[in-house]
């Protein structure tokens, strides 16, 4: 073979082993970028939405706090019933840390698992042995003529375990039958329960009685979720979900 085309050829194999290597290597590097995107580290995952974290203040004391999620200070939530908006973290285990404003005493310092395209209510409260921290997984909006409701109780009050009525106008609580019943300080068991959309005494009694401790009017709007707390007070602190 002449001098010239046997060099040619010889190039042209050195730029097609080239050529090779290089897709190898953008192949590997597009396949790593899709590990680490599996590992909750990533703003997205595909289509994939982040989890949304809000936090609320059920501590009747310290009067003031600080509140951070994996080191970032939470703003809107500092003092007693307070409740942040939604914020946007990483997927994975996310570390909550309640401290006193004043004295910086960590009075909460809980990690919990925060998954893809989940809203979450994360509730500083005062349980038996202390300042505790409970994580709720918050509803999709339903369909538009109707509306969902839960119940959490974030404080000891005067009883230590309740029932709770949704009462459609008209009707009176003696006839009425709990939609949970024996509810605990600190439970986060209760489902949603979904209603037509319109106004409702909702009340709380001590368990297996119909001895009010608290009951109010709230409206329920279609394609909403609403939780409504008992923190101690005459009333509900009622969040609007999502």
């Amino acid at each position: 073979m002449p001098m010239r085309s046997m060099l040619a050829e010889a190039g042209y194999i050195k730029r097609k082993t080239m050529n090779i290597r290089l897709s190898l290597g953008i192949a590997s590097a597009a396949a790593a970028l899709v590990a680490v995107s599996g590992c909750g580290g990533s703003p997205t995952l595909g289509t994939a939405s982040n989890p949304r974290i809000r936090v609320v203040d059920a501590l009747q004391t310290p009067a003031t706090v600080n509140v951070t999620v994996d080191g970032g200070l939470i703003t809107g939530v500092n003092t007693f019933q307070n409740v942040s908006n939604y914020q946007v973290f990483n997927n994975g285990n996310r570390t909550v840390i309640f401290t006193d404003a004043s004295t910086g005493a960590t009075l909460i310092n809980q990690s919990s698992p925060y998954t893809l395209n989940s809203f979450y209510t994360a509730i500083g409260y005062q349980s038996a042995s202390g300042p505790a921290l409970m994580v709720l997984q918050d509803s999709d909006h339903l369909g538009s003529t109707q509306g969902s409701i839960r119940f959490v109780k974030a404080a000891a009050g005067s009883s230590a375990s309740v029932d709770f009525y949704v009462i459609p106008a008209g009707n009176s609580l003696a006839t009425q039958t709990p939609i949970y019943t024996a509810v605990t300080l600190g439970n986060v068991s209760q489902a949603y329960r979904s209603f037509t959309s319109g106004t409702y005494t909702v009340t709380e009694t001590i368990a297996g009685t119909k001895t009010p401790i608290i009951s109010q009017q709230i409206t329920l709007s279609g394609g909403a979720a609403t939780t409504l707390l008992d923190v101690g007070t005459s009333t509900f602190l009622t969040l609007q979900d999502q």
